[in-house]
Parts: structure tokens; C-alpha cells; sequence
């Protein structure tokens, strides 16, 4: 008599994906805002926060694409693991640049601030972001294209009855859906603006990216902070509520 196949176990990154994704984008916009009013920025420091969001992003995105863990919603694998390498690679580019020429990002931009002197990026930073920007265009391409995929489709769709808190709008899956699309939509205008932030820091261009980039990289933050709580709820609800066919296939859960 054949036995029954155990449960293939199903594994989702997108909780630690998201956090490392929202600290980055937040810390970029701390990055640009800091750069903007003038401020000395210490570019091995930076580095080091660019280049450990990286490695989270590179490594786990890279998995979900290329493995499709997430078996429930497979397009799901697509829709967070591709956007998130092409930012995880991004951002170890930038890392590597400010570790080994961080002493050329700034020069002395000829004024003070009470008696701080004041800083701007290099002509060699703003000219080797230059054909870089061509990769970032892509990424942010790819935003736009996954937001209008996110929303057309509803491949976000609500959490399960079953998950605490965000179960309850589960029934509304729109709620959910379109707010992941907007923030996708909305981080990917802040990196295809991001050249003329770079080119201009003191204008507008440059505070609409810097705002963007912070607000969307703290609801990436917040809401992977609060699936902490959700997502070993829904394993317990399964748990205790299913089989334990349920419980082996929601073993690995970030």
C-alpha cells in the first residue's frame, strides 16, 4: 500500500528580506539627507551597513528566485526575490565603491554651517555613478513592472484567517495587495529619480527621493517587524487547528 508523501516544506524569506530591504532603504535615505545638508559622511562606516543589507538581500533573494521555496504562491518568489537582488547587487556595488574610494566621495564645498565645514560629492562620485545609473534605471524599472503585476493579478492577496492581526483584513485582500503595489510602485519612481538627486542634492528631485526612499523603506520595516509576531502565529494556528502535515509543511519560516 503506498504511503501517503510527506508535506513538502515550505520556506519564506520574506520576513527577514523585508527588514534587511526596509533598514537599507532607510539607511540610504539617511545617506543621500546627510549628504544633502553637507554633512561629512564616513564612508567605511556606510559601507559596512550597505554591505550587510547586501549580503541579507544577495543571498536570499537569489535563493528565492532561483528555487522557488515559497510553493503556497510561487509567483510570489518572483515578485520579492527579483527586485530585492537587483537592490541587494546594487548595494554591494556601493559598498565595495565607498570602501576602497571613500577618501574621493567628498571635497570641501567652500562654505560653513556655523563653524562646520560643509561637504559635496566629488566630480569622480557624481561622474562613476554616471553609467551606474543605467543598472539603477533597470531596478527601478522592474519596481514599476512588479507594482503594476502586484495589483493587475493580486499576487500579494490578504493573510489566511488563520495569521493574528492581518488575518483580520484577510477578506478585504485588497487592502494588502494594492499598499505592496503602491510601495512598489513608489520606491521604484524614488530610484529612477535617483540621478538627479545625485546631480543636484540641494533640489527638489533629491528631497522627493530622500522622502521615498524613507517611508518606503519603513513600511518594508514595519510591517516584516510585525510579521515576526504573525507568522509563528499562523504556524501555531495551523498547528493546533490542522494536522500535522499542516505543521511540517509551514516548518521553515523566514
Amino acid at each position: 500500500m503506498a504511503q501517503p508523501e510527506a508535506a513538502e516544506p515550505m520556506i519564506m524569506h520574506n520576513t527577514i528580506m523585508g527588514e534587511a530591504a526596509g533598514a537599507s532603504l532607510i539607511a540610504l535615505a539617511v545617506f543621500l539627507f546627510l549628504a544633502r545638508r553637507g554633512d561629512r559622511l564616513w564612508a567605511r562606516g556606510w559601507a559596512l551597513t550597505f554591505g550587510v543589507g547586501s549580503l541579507i538581500l544577495t543571498s536570499l533573494s537569489w535563493d528565492a528566485i532561483t528555487t522557488g521555496p515559497f510553493t503556497a504562491k510561487p509567483e510570489i518568489n518572483m515578485v520579492f526575490g527579483g527586485p530585492l537582488l537587483w537592490f541587494g547587487v546594487l548595494l554591494g556595488a556601493a559598498a565595495l565603491y565607498l570602501w576602497v574610494h571613500g577618501d574621493t566621495l567628498q571635497e570641501p564645498a567652500g562654505a560653513k554651517r556655523g563653524e562646520t565645514e560643509l561637504y559635496r560629492f566629488t566630480a569622480t562620485t557624481r561622474g562613476t555613478f554616471s553609467p551606474v545609473y543605467l543598472l539603477v534605471l533597470a531596478a527601478g524599472l522592474n519596481l514599476l513592472g512588479n507594482a503594476a503585476a502586484i495589483v493587475r493579478f493580486n499576487l500579494v492577496g490578504g493573510a489566511p484567517a488563520s495569521e493574528p492581526i492581518t488575518g483580520r483584513l484577510g477578506h478585504i485582500a485588497w487592502i494588502e495587495n494594492n499598499s505592496f503595489g503602491l510601495v512598489y510602485a513608489l520606491a521604484g519612481i524614488a530610484t529612477i529619480l535617483l540621478i538627479g538627486a545625485v546631480r543636484d542634492l540641494g533640489g527638489r528631485i533629491a528631497a522627493v527621493v530622500i522622502t521615498l526612499f524613507f517611508a518606503t523603506g519603513l513600511f518594508f520595516l514595519v510591517f516584516s517587524t510585525l510579521n515576526e509576531y504573525t507568522h509563528p502565529g499562523l504556524m501555531t494556528n495551523k498547528c493546533v487547528q490542522g494536522t500535522m502535515e499542516n505543521c511540517a509543511k509551514w516548518k521553515y519560516n523566514y
